[in-house]
């Protein structure tokens, strides 16, 4: 009977262990073309977007005119961060959505 429970328990944690998935695994990288002209602009960017339930990092190139969110997909989604982008009074239009390697 004790090698039954043990046999149990270790089962138990390898089924656990195997079913865990990190958060991260639930992360998403979004790139936007928009309309930013100058410093501002992006500042705009950082002082909103990293309220938005769900993001978890921001880039933001005035240069290439493009901000780029490393977002949680089970907290939001990319049109929600799009309206975000668009009440701020710019454009958003998606160039690339792709899946977190651990670099951003």
């Amino acid at each position: 009977m004790k090698k039954i429970n043990i046999f149990f328990v270790i089962l138990l944690l390898i089924l656990t262990a195997c079913s865990a998935t990190s958060v991260e695994d639930n992360y998403k990288i979004v790139s936007f073309d928009t309309s930013l002209t100058c410093e501002n602009c992006k500042t705009k960017m950082f002082d909103n977007l990293p309220k938005e339930e769900g993001v978890v990092d921001l880039k933001v190139s005035v240069e290439e005119k493009v901000v780029t969110i490393l977002y949680n997909d089970k907290e939001t989604t990319v049109e929600k961060l799009a309206e975000k982008i668009y009440s701020l009074g710019y454009s958003a239009y998606v160039i690339e959505i792709k899946h977190y390697d651990g670099k951003f």
